[in-house]
């Protein structure tokens, strides 16, 4: 039974001190999951940092976990997930031993005030050397990144949720419906995915979708995304993994209020053209499909 998940930092959550695309995202879910007892599964960072030089002083050692903290976690919003510090970050600076040492995790899980066993924990990271030393372990290494005989793999992080909750609890819809939501966002487009309700392998939930937006009224903005609220069905697979997703769009009613609503925010000014802010609510910006959205910015103008 797997009670707490640790994740290393360089190359796995952050790259070139950035959070890897859909990160964030991934650990909103991921902190919503529960073991099999019913307990939050426990989050904490295991990873390799600078040594304190000789002879070793606990204000040494606490000097490097604040250059930690301010310097890696708090910049990059991982903070937020791993708080607080004191109980959820262990560094080899603290632990005194480098990675792959078993000792690491030891003292991590201490820090925890976690009595679960090693093999009752998992490890996501991106170094593929050590896996085999966390597998002799009793621990579940998982890789981010490409495909390694024996070991679970994902290479996108907006997977990464789903793959955890079918190894933390096997066939708890309830986890499964905690995880959808970054994998529904990046395969299907469908943000801010809420789960309303189970039955059998069948969630059902709302999220937002775009839908574009063919009116001449709309002159260049013609053909605009705007994001709707859509009903959304989804299909569990034998294994876990998402099946048929399907969604109940706007309907032509809704469809004609989202153009009269963009019309009007064009007639009122309210919408930035480049470079442009003052007065204004929203923005046009491009997606990662080359798609115009149009999004809002602020609720009021200033």
């Amino acid at each position: 039974m797997i009670n707490v998940a640790f994740f290393d930092i360089d190359e796995t959550l952050l790259h070139m001190g950035k959070p890897i695309p859909g990160v964030l995202d991934a650990l909103k879910s991921i902190a919503q999951l529960h073991t099999a007892t019913g307990l939050p599964l426990l989050l904490g960072v295991v990873s390799d940092y600078e040594m304190p030089t000789q002879p070793v002083t606990e204000a040494k050692i606490v000097a490097l976990e604040t250059q930690y903290r301010k310097a890696v976690l708090e910049p990059t919003g991982l903070a937020n997930y791993f708080d607080p510090f004191e109980t959820k970050v262990t560094i080899s600076s603290r632990a005194g031993v480098s990675l792959p040492n078993r000792s690491v995790f030891e003292n991590a899980l201490d820090r925890l005030h976690s009595s679960a066993a090693l093999d009752e924990c998992l490890y996501i990271t991106g170094e593929v050397n050590h896996l085999a030393e966390y597998n002799r372990y009793g621990m579940i290494p998982i890789r981010f990144g490409s495909a390694v005989p024996g070991i679970h793999c994902f290479t996108n992080w907006c997977d990464a949720p789903l793959l955890l909750a079918n190894i933390v609890t096997p066939d708890d819809m309830h986890n499964i419906a905690m995880a959808i939501a970054p994998a529904l966002a990046s395969h299907h487009g469908l943000n801010a995915f809420a789960s309303t309700g189970i039955h059998g392998r069948v969630i059902h939930g709302r999220a937002n979708q775009l839908s574009q937006l063919n009116d001449p009224r709309l002159g260049a903005l013609d053909g605009i995304y705007v994001e709707r609220p859509a009903e959304v069905t989804v299909a569990i697979t034998s294994k876990g993994g998402l099946g048929k997703v399907q969604t109940a769009g706007p309907g032509p009613d809704e469809v004609s209020d989202a153009v009269n609503f963009v019309h009007t925010l064009m007639q009122g000014g309210r919408i930035a053209h480049q470079g442009e802010s003052r007065g204004t609510t929203h923005a046009v910006q491009m997606d990662a499909n080359g798609r115009e959205v149009l999004i809002r910015q602020r609720y009021a103008a200033c």
